[in-house]
């Protein structure tokens, strides 16, 4: 089959590497920038990004190239939120493209629904009676999610104590600014990247938890040494095992070492 991939990250570089072993062609397609699609292979077609998919399927790129014939177009460009449960007129939540609008650390909504929204008090902020776990991209999910979990079952149960409303507010507002230092678009705000880790020892840190700071530390050596095998080696990364040596996480090819 002929398939034509949409995208740039590391999705897309998983999925079209595993297409590519099967597939009699495979398109890619993708916009300027930095990618994460870095294996090259005589069975892939680099272009530019898609226009439009005409009527009778083809694909017409920014350039006025028209792909014919193509079997499966995949898309790997991230996600919509779409919670049609969720009215803004009823629930008091705005949401946005690809994004929840008025979060205290992308989990709880404060905004002027909130009774203590246009107060300057010092007093703990009361938790919302709604969160959102799993909103931040481009992490690693199941520690974050973790992490967000014990955070929001820690406020809820009164053992810890979210900062008042004036600092929630600065921070709401800071988490905006801090992506457009970065010129980053609007719909990023949900993208954490490197900075996962940080955000985690934050939220620790308020939920009283900060015993688990080195398991976070621990988790960001992982990741570290897994971001830079996955890019020196993307054919056969996933192959590699993982283990430590001398109090460093390495990936090592232990098959063919016992052969």
């Amino acid at each position: 089959k002929k398939v034509a991939i949409i995208g740039n990250g590391a999705s897309a570089s998983d999925i079209g590497f595993e297409i590519v072993e099967v597939a009699a062609k495979m398109h890619h397609c993708k916009r300027e920038g930095p990618s994460l699609f870095n294996f090259e292979s005589k069975d892939i077609q680099t272009h530019k990004n898609i226009s439009r998919v005409d009527d009778a399927g083809n694909l017409l790129l920014e350039d006025g190239v028209v792909l014919a014939d193509i079997d499966y177009l995949i898309y790997c460009t991230g996600f919509h939120y779409d919670m049609p449960f969720l009215q803004e007129e009823r629930n008091k939540i705005r949401t946005a493209y690809k994004r929840i609008c008025d979060l205290f650390c992308h989990i709880f909504p404060v905004n002027e629904a909130h009774p203590q929204y246009d107060s300057n008090t010092d007093e703990p902020l009361i938790p919302p009676s709604i969160a959102f776990v799993g909103l931040p991209w481009k992490i690693l999910p199941f520690p974050l999610f973790h992490v967000q979990s014990l955070f929001v079952a820690r406020m809820w149960a009164g053992v810890a104590s979210l900062p008042s409303i004036v600092k929630v507010r600065e921070s709401i507002a800071h988490d905006i600014v801090i992506r457009k230092q970065q010129n980053l678009p609007d719909h990023y705000l949900h993208c954490l990247g490197m900075g996962q880790f940080l955000y985690c020892k934050k939220l620790l840190s308020m939920a009283g938890l900060s015993k688990m700071h080195a398991a976070i530390d621990n988790i960001e050596a992982i990741a570290m040494v897994t971001k830079e095998i996955r890019v020196s080696r993307p054919a056969d990364y996933k192959d590699l095992h993982l283990m430590k040596e001398n109090q460093n996480w390495i990936y090592k090819d232990v098959d063919n070492a016992l052969q």
